[in-house]
């Protein structure tokens, strides 16, 4: 995880605990407006900064033989299907 996407899920769990906190004291009166703006602000912010074009993964250099014996497998069954 990157530096944004870290902070978009920061702001997602702050949104999230705000409109908690925001539910919680709505038993009140009158609850907190600005503590339910800022969870909704906060949850839009994070969504925003999670969804933002990611950087592509590295491809996994794990079983890179096995991927290259077997491209060469299906290599050889075209060709020979070509043959027939």
């Amino acid at each position: 995880m990157n530096f944004k996407t870290r902070f978009g899920a920061f702001f997602l769990l702050i949104g999230l605990l705000a409109l908690l906190v925001y539910y919680v004291s709505s038993s009140l009166a009158t609850p907190p407006a600005s503590i339910g703006l800022f969870g909704i602000l906060s949850i839009l912010l994070g969504i925003l900064l999670l969804r933002r074009k990611r950087e592509p993964e590295e491809s996994s250099r794990r079983f890179r033989i096995i991927r290259r014996w077997q491209s060469r497998g299906k290599k050889n069954q075209e060709e020979e299907e070509e043959e027939d």
